[in-house]
């Protein structure tokens, strides 16, 4: 193609992409520019497009969102550099989008400070980027470098909570003892150290007598080590329960108090839905290629810890149905 040609191919997409942010049909909108994108990622000329992408960004947030996907499928280093440089733009969905697609591109160092800012402030912002930054410390072991050194040099205790949120999540021999420092330091937040304290609950060559001393505090903190040791010794039990060869569900549910009895049924939020999710549970637990049906609600931290018993799941037919509380604070 000439030079003309491919100029001329480059502002038809964009212009379509622009008249598609115009559209009253969203639907139709989402599917067109998933197929732009494909066709953008398919051709060997779309590093063309990266500017007239960077011009549609300034349209506006949902122009913005098009272009970011179709930025998202060019595998070349100079959308990857506008992926970045939209990690700060001032607009939440812009930059949550940015960090959303990086996802799928190889590491950008370039990217990391600014994904670690996104990570510390919390919210979505903190959703988006941690799920980046886990996705790339998979195969690159700086990653946890770059977070340890933010925390070095982060005083403030949510945020330390958030990098170390990170740092429990990523694969690397280095964090182990530091969580288990952070833990039991008294001197340190205690965000941060709850943080630390659900990183290690998943770590079982972690020090578990470290867990245990914390679990006999009667602060939040302990309740929090309390919680912890629970689940490792339920995490066990369920996997020396299950034969790993069915499906294994899980079905979440906003409400609160809600178990196998519906001993709170038709109190608060644990009437309607919820109270079907129990009936669905006892089906599904029934049919013989499922294993484990487990249904997650919300409460205390307290809560929590009376619902992880290694003895609470309830047997139904031939699948094991049980009931776990996600603890909901803000610590983090």
């Amino acid at each position: 193609m000439t030079t003309d040609v491919l100029g001329r191919v480059r502002l038809a997409l964009v212009d379509e992409l622009r008249v598609l942010a115009g559209s009253d049909d969203f639907v139709g909108t989402l599917l067109r520019s998933a197929q732009l994108a494909a066709e953008a990622g398919r051709s060997p000329q779309s590093v063309d497009l990266v500017d007239g992408l960077n011009d549609l960004v300034d349209d506006g947030p949902f122009p913005g969102l098009l272009a970011i996907e179709v930025l998202g499928a060019i595998d070349h280093g100079a959308a990857v550099e506008s992926l970045t440089a939209l990690l700060s733009a001032p607009d939440p969905l812009i930059r949550r989008h940015a960090a959303w697609r990086l996802r799928r591109r190889p590491v950008a160092a370039e990217a990391v400070p600014r994904l670690l800012d996104m990570l510390v402030v919390g919210g979505i912002d903190t959703m988006h980027s941690h799920r980046t930054l886990r996705r790339w410390a998979a195969s690159d072991p700086a990653i946890a470098g770059f977070t340890l050194a933010r925390l070095s040099a982060t005083g403030d205790g949510r945020q330390r909570a958030r990098l170390i949120d990170l740092l429990g999540a990523v694969d690397d021999p280095r964090t182990t003892e530091l969580l288990v420092n952070l833990a039991v330091d008294v001197d340190e937040f205690s965000s941060a150290r709850i943080a630390a304290i659900g990183a290690l609950a998943d770590r079982y060559g972690a020090d578990e007598a470290a867990l245990r001393r914390l679990a006999a505090g009667d602060d939040e903190v302990g309740a929090h080590a309390t919680l912890a040791v629970c689940e490792r010794a339920r995490a066990g039990a369920a996997t020396r329960r299950t034969s790993g060869s069915g499906l294994r569900i899980a079905q979440l549910t906003m409400a609160a108090g809600l178990d196998g009895q519906l001993s709170l049924g038709g109190l608060g939020d644990t009437g309607g839905v919820a109270s079907l999710l129990v009936s669905l549970g006892e089906a599904l637990a029934c049919r013989p290629e499922i294993d484990h049906v487990l249904t997650i609600g919300r409460g205390t931290v307290t809560d929590a810890i009376l619902g992880s018993s290694p003895s609470a799941p309830i047997p139904f037919g031939e699948a094991p149905l049980s009931f776990a509380t996600i603890a909901i604070g803000d610590a983090g």
